[in-house]
């Protein structure tokens, strides 16, 4: 007997996710990163009398560190945190030992990759260790990582610090290895003023961490983008995301809608478009019911929305700065009490689609975001009828 199309993607998601879960599940820390020290450090002979004296004022606050009595405080202190957190603390306590005024372009790199990706990301890896390497190459990064069993190795592979009349500048040699790919995925030069950047990278203009940081400014979150979208767990959900797309348009999408959802639209609230409304999902007791709706804005100004805005929560996704998107979508939610039926109108959101057939499989996937699914699965969520948005107050 030949095999459904259908059936033969639900066979594909169900041996992706077992084995993309199984992946996932060897993988103890994610994302890891070990972040290197400056190497081949050379600085302008105008500033290094500054660095020295930095370097000497740190040297003497570091030898006052009784580093057993501290660490002894941070394992306290952290004891009812998770172990990676746990294990980020004693490595940075670590780093601190042996720290420098340049160690900075490390513990900077350290805190924005950490609070980056900590919502997204709970069981991550970041720290920073006062190892150097001699040759900039894949090789010796590869030797880093498996040292740290890091998947990623951060490397300033040269720092060089320049006095001018226009200022003071910092440009800093970044390297990205990925140890999956075992390549070198970032190899770029970035070049900091001592100005101000401002928001989280804000400092004292003219200042050498002005400099580090608007060098840093420019190259963590590119940094951050391509360890973000080689992670595995953001390419499950990608692919997650897209096997549940595929069920709601082959399967959900393509059921005729109840007539009954239909009348009680009609009868309930004559201000709704009732010629607008393209799909509708009713509930096995017949008591519950969601409508699917797009209309095109054609012909609608900006005062219009506005007066919309102000009336009730509206959701506007546009590329075009300026201009209405060309669609809007929004549900009408029905739940039966005591035989009478209430109705209300909710997610109104305006968007842009190149066909009123295309803007309505796009806004039927708003599903996806309305608990139809079980979390982190493409089962079918059997509490669906009973989320908050059934819930009427």
């Amino acid at each position: 007997m030949e095999t459904k199309p259908y059936m033969k993607t639900c066979l594909s998601m169900i041996i992706f996710l077992v084995m993309s879960s199984t992946l996932y599940s060897q993988n103890l820390y994610e994302p890891s990163v070990v972040i290197l020290s400056p190497n081949n450090i050379m600085i302008h002979k105008a500033l290094k009398k500054q660095i020295d004296s930095l370097n000497n004022s740190i040297s003497e606050r570091l030898k006052k560190v009784d580093w057993k009595k501290r660490e002894k405080l941070l394992k306290e202190e952290f004891i009812d945190e998770a172990e990676n957190v746990r294990i980020m603390e004693i490595k940075k306590l670590t780093f601190m030992k042996n720290a420098n005024y340049l160690s900075k372009i490390s513990s900077i790199s350290e805190l924005y990759l950490q609070y980056k990706f900590f919502t997204k990301f709970e069981n991550l890896m970041i720290y920073a260790v006062s190892d150097k390497i001699i040759f900039n190459d894949a090789k010796h990064l590869h030797a880093i990582s498996e040292k740290y069993n890091s998947r990623y190795v951060l490397n300033f592979s040269e720092l060089k610090l320049s006095q001018s009349n226009e200022g003071k500048t910092c440009s800093i040699d970044v390297q990205l290895y990925d140890s999956e790919k075992n390549e070198i995925v970032i190899s770029k030069s970035f070049i900091g003023s001592d100005e101000n950047p401002g928001f989280e990278f804000a400092c004292e203009s003219g200042s050498l961490a002005c400099t580090f940081n608007n060098s840093l400014a420019s190259a963590l979150p590119e940094v951050a983008k391509v360890i973000y979208e080689n992670s595995l767990k953001v390419k499950k959900e990608k692919n997650l995301l897209t096997f549940r797309n595929e069920i709601l348009l082959n399967e959900y999408y393509l059921k005729p809608t109840d007539n009954l959802i239909r009348k009680v639209i009609r009868d309930k609230d004559s201000s709704l478009p009732l010629k607008n409304l393209y799909k509708g999902i009713l509930n096995d007791e017949k008591n519950k019911l969601i409508g699917f709706f797009i209309i095109d804005t054609e012909g609608m100004s900006f005062k219009d929305l506005t007066k919309q805005k102000t009336k009730q929560k509206i959701e506007i996704i546009s590329s075009s700065f300026g201009e209405i998107p060309s669609k809007m979508g929004f549900i009408v939610v029905g739940v039966k009490k005591d035989n009478t039926w209430i109705l209300k109108k909710d997610k109104i959101t305006y968007f842009d689609s190149s066909s009123i057939l295309k803007a309505r499989k796009q806004y039927f996937l708003i599903l996806q975001t309305l608990n139809f699914f079980k979390l982190e699965s493409i089962e079918v969520n059997p509490d669906f009828w009973d989320t908050d948005l059934f819930n009427f107050k």
